[in-house]
């Protein structure tokens, strides 16, 4: 079993465009590569915010609740998703990531996009 000392810790295998996680399950929805990833497949435009749409539904709607995208991809590229395709509601931040590799700190090629979910507009 992976990391048997963090207990709480699940594992979940599921589909990130039809997650089967109730509404405003999550205070934190952390990505790393996926939207990367999406990037590369057929109909990527559509997949990418049915992915982000999710996100929006499982993220509880608070000012704490945060989704953080790690991301190699171009700002370009990704921005405009966070910012208007996704739907409104995104409070977008936008930074480069610092790493270190072989002993030496590194900017990463991307940028680290964070959105924040406003409450539903009622």
């Amino acid at each position: 079993e992976k990391h048997p000392d963090c207990p709480g810790l699940n594992w979940v295998v599921d589909d990130a465009t039809h997650m089967q996680f109730q509404d405003q399950s999550f205070d934190v929805v952390m990505d790393k590569s996926l939207l990367d990833c999406v990037f590369h497949v057929k109909n990527f435009d559509d997949s990418i915010l049915r992915f982000l749409r999710e996100v929006k539904r499982v993220l509880r709607h608070s000012p704490n609740s945060i989704a953080v995208f790690l991301t190699a991809a171009p700002p370009q590229e990704v921005m405009p998703y966070l910012e208007w395709k996704a739907g409104a509601g995104w409070q977008v931040e936008q930074d480069e990531l610092t790493v270190e590799v072989d002993d030496q700190s590194r900017v990463a090629k991307g940028a680290v996009a964070v959105g924040r979910s406003d409450p539903p507009l009622e």
